[in-house]
């Protein structure tokens, strides 16, 4: 309610009351009132007119006590006359008594609509109610300004912005003051990770048949075959004994000298032309990384497995020779691999 008025000035206490034209000329004006009615939605959500819980055809009912209502006049804002067309006896909208029927206008949050009503046979300051329910919500009274209201020097939302940068600022000074140490930036973490595993590709499954890849402990087996613990081991290894053959990733066995790269089916293996989808060269593997559980939100191994998958991460794996897999091709290129590694 922004307003409930007297038309003249309260002649029920014997006060002079003046009145000029329709407001003296009119029956039962010597002591009506004006009152002033805002509904507004000034909830997060939209309101539909299937969201009114009662039964009636009408949505809401404002009832006067001890008053009759003798008029109704409803307004808008600017750019909602579309709420005018809810405004109907078919709707439900109408009066009788002291009981004021409001259809159920839907309303887009922030949306209101204003009521003037005129009443006669009671004082300024009698009961109003307003009946009704919302789904999901409530029918509550709020506060909004009356037209003797001096407005206020800020908003109340500015208000509150205002309050909440205070805040911020304070609590900033706070931590400026308290630490001294430059927080590490995102994806960046102090200590020591332990990272375990090969950089080569999986063993096929063909079992060792020499433990030194010189000899064969099985003399029935038509080829040497070893099993060493690191890339840099098998280089070596290929670059001591002739005609050796073996796997590495391509990086590190571009930059070894006296090694030779080899082309399958005349295809030459090369990161950019992967890719790019540009070649056919087969041979290639996918990098697993394996922890044990799920990391935690501020432990090192999950700011490590963040700074590989974003960012400066990825650039630092394309400048080794490798494909991320967070890229477009790479992703596909990881995903083709994985299904392959599952059913194999």
């Amino acid at each position: 309610m922004q307003m409930d008025n007297p038309i003249g000035h309260d002649v029920r206490s014997g006060r002079a009351n003046v009145r000029l034209g329709l407001f003296d000329e009119a029956p039962d004006m010597s002591d009506a009132t004006l009152v002033l009615l805002r509904v507004e939605n000034d909830g997060s959500q939209s309101i539909a007119d299937s969201d009114y819980t009662g039964r009636e055809r009408h949505g809401l009912t404002a009832v006067f006590s001890d008053r009759v209502i003798r008029g109704v006049s409803v307004t808008q804002p600017a750019g909602t006359d579309h709420l005018m067309d809810h405004f109907t006896p078919a709707a439900g909208f109408g009066y009788q008594d002291g009981v004021l029927r409001i259809p159920r206008v839907p309303l887009n949050r922030g949306e209101h609509f204003k009521m003037l009503v005129l009443l006669s046979g009671g004082d300024v300051g009698c009961g109003i109610r307003l009946i009704g329910g919302i789904r999901d919500g409530e029918v509550h009274p709020n506060r909004s300004a009356t037209p003797d209201d001096q407005p206020p020097l800020f908003s109340r939302a500015a208000r509150l912005i205002t309050v909440l940068l205070t805040l911020c600022v304070i609590a900033l000074a706070t931590i400026i003051v308290a630490r001294d140490d430059t927080p590490p930036p995102i994806e960046c973490e102090t200590g020591e990770l332990t990272l375990t595993g090969s950089t080569a590709f999986k063993p096929v499954l063909v079992p060792s048949t020499s433990l030194d890849c010189r000899s064969k402990d099985d003399a029935s087996s038509p080829v040497t075959r070893c099993e060493l613990d690191s890339t840099q081991q098998v280089l070596d290894t290929l670059a001591e004994i002739p005609g050796s053959i073996g796997y590495s990733e391509l990086s590190q066995a571009t930059e070894r000298r006296g090694l030779r790269r080899l082309a399958i089916d005349g295809h030459q293996s090369s990161v950019e032309n992967l890719e790019k989808g540009g070649t056919a060269y087969p041979y290639y593997g996918l990098e697993y990384a394996y922890t044990y559980r799920r990391p935690s939100a501020s432990s090192l191994a999950d700011s490590f497995l963040a700074y590989v998958r974003r960012g400066t991460g990825q650039s630092v794996i394309r400048g080794h020779g490798h494909v991320p897999c967070e890229t477009v091709t790479g992703g596909k290129l990881c995903d083709e691999k994985a299904r392959s590694d599952e059913a194999g």
